[in-house]
């Protein structure tokens, strides 16, 4: 036997314990056992079974990395969930600086649309029983009329086939009216997101319309629409140093005056359309600044922290099953690629439906594997990492830290306490 190499042991405020970020499990020790095990001294045989059953201690021949190879592999090609993000168009009535798309002006066709029907129709036949569709852009809503078309088609499709079906947005929220939010459920669009950067007076400088109307104040009003519908809808905010100072103001209004859910986001230079200013926080800032916000959010009695999710794979996008479709009917597997086609993996028309993975005209994300690199291989976050953004790492030819390798004792002991306190 031996222990894993994904153990952590922490003292926490007065207690001892030893966490495994495998098997997400945590166990609370004597001091004495703490020592023992630090010391790597003999442990009474009851601790063994103890620390055995939670995977702290493992089969002397048990490969922890070719686990999470395995496991790895097998996500990547497990035909679970089909995943289609469709881009109706890539117009947008916002001017966001730091977005990250070209925008073009065309919109979805008839012809188009129905091809994409065909393709998730021809997808279910590979024996896919989950259908999650992402309404994306651009802004979806300018396109809305298609998106009412093709939803009811697709969910008539899914219905006959006996597939589990549901839809999400992601909308600036602007265009939202009582006849769309009225008909969501209808179409089984079941979840928005929707973002403010902060109050009026902040996000207005950053999301307003293409002539500088401030957006605010009409953004707000729909989401009290969309409450009072019970259309669940989550709020991001996308933070740089413009408008880092603003979080606090932002989570206090949203998450104790609208009482919907919040999290932040990183904005990020994606590509050559954002804005070129050193705006931009890395991984380790970030964490910092989102342990602030998680203590705000405990003060308020609004946290349950979590230990780390285990992550077969850290993004969607490098399994099959998983495509981004534009009006130009491109595929891609990711959304920061969207409207590129040289990132494109195929066509509409020319999709390798018996071999996705070898045939797609570009293969990086099928090919992307943290498991060749050194440092990656060394982490002891690698279970609940598996690399980080693919996206990032594809484009830096360097896996990125996710912030959990910033972060990993913080989390955890603020997980273990609320836990020890529910107790």
């Amino acid at each position: 036997m031996k222990y894993s190499k994904y153990n952590l042991l922490r003292k926490i405020n007065n207690g001892f314990y030893i966490i495994n970020l495998l098997s997400s499990e945590y166990l609370k020790l004597s001091e004495e056992e703490y020592k023992s095990i630090k010391e790597n001294k003999k442990l009474s045989q009851d601790l063994i079974e103890k620390l055995m059953q939670k995977r702290f201690i493992v089969d002397k021949d048990f490969d922890e990395v070719q686990y999470l190879k395995d496991r790895y592999k097998k996500a990547q090609e497990e035909k679970d969930l089909l995943t289609v993000t469709i881009a109706p168009t890539l117009r947008c009535n916002f001017s966001c600086p730091y977005c990250y798309e070209n925008k073009n002006g065309k919109i979805i066709d008839k012809e188009a649309q129905d091809k994409i029907i065909s393709f998730i129709d021809k997808q279910l036949s590979q024996g896919y029983k989950k259908v999650d569709l992402i309404w994306f852009g651009g802004e979806p809503l300018m396109a809305y009329p298609i998106i009412k078309r093709m939803s009811k088609k697709i969910i008539s499709l899914c219905e006959e086939k006996n597939v589990d079906y549901n839809a999400f947005m992601t909308t600036n929220g602007y265009l939202l009216n009582d006849d769309i939010i009225n008909e969501l459920k209808n179409l089984k669009i079941n979840q928005l997101y929707i973002t403010l950067d902060g109050l009026a007076e902040t996000h207005d400088k950053r999301r307003c319309l293409i002539y500088k109307t401030e957006t605010f104040d009409k953004i707000v009003s729909n989401l009290c629409k969309l409450k009072n519908k019970k259309i669940s809808t989550i709020i991001r905010m996308n933070i740089d140093r413009k408008n880092v100072d603003d979080i606090e103001n932002l989570r206090k209004f949203v998450v104790n005056e609208l009482e919907l859910p919040m999290y932040l986001g990183l904005v990020r230079q994606y590509t050559d359309s954002c804005i070129n200013e050193n705006i931009y926080f890395n991984k380790e800032e970030y964490s910092k600044i989102q342990d602030s916000f998680f203590e705000s959010q405990e003060k308020d009695g609004k946290m349950d922290y979590q230990m780390p999710r285990q992550l077969p794979l850290y993004c969607r996008a490098c399994k099959v099953g998983t495509f981004v479709i534009d009006p130009d009917l491109n595929i891609f597997k990711c959304e920061n690629d969207i409207g590129r086609i040289e990132k494109r993996i195929s066509t509409i028309d020319n999709y390798p439906f018996l071999n996705e993975i070898q045939d797609s005209s570009n293969e990086s994300y099928y090919k992307w594997n943290p498991f060749e690199n050194d440092k990656c291989i060394q982490c002891e976050v690698l279970p609940i990492c598996t690399g980080g953004c693919p996206y990032v790492g594809i484009k830096n030819d360097e896996p990125e830290c996710e912030i959990y390798k910033y972060d990993i004792n913080n989390v955890v002991k603020k997980y273990i306490l609320q836990s020890e306190n529910k107790k």
